[in-house]
């Protein structure tokens, strides 16, 4: 992060952290709590994103598991198919065969 944009975030943190104790204290004197926790959980959310914290998740690399897997899929949908011909006789050949 740029010294500028660094500098940015700790002036915006102060402020909220400046509406978060000010919010607190009304709600010492009495201010109705429906009025002031909204605003104190928008203020909360606000400081999370400029932390960060609430960055969405990455997405993992791709395995070399999952390219197996990729691979057998794409093998067995092969397959698949060609028992498909067989029945259909699509293949020259009059029904199922399996070697087994």
């Amino acid at each position: 992060m740029q010294p500028v944009a660094r500098e940015l975030v700790a002036l915006e943190l102060a402020r909220l952290d400046a509406w978060q104790v000010t919010l607190e204290a009304r709600m010492d004197d009495g201010e109705p709590p429906e009025r002031i926790v909204p605003v104190c959980l928008r203020v909360s959310e606000r400081r999370d994103k400029l932390l960060g914290l609430d960055a969405p998740a990455r997405a993992a690399a791709p395995s070399a598991a999952s390219a197996q897997e990729a691979e057998v899929d794409v093998q067995l949908a092969a397959l698949l198919a060609e028992v498909g011909r067989q029945r259909r006789g699509d293949d020259g050949e009059d029904g199922l065969h399996l070697v087994g």
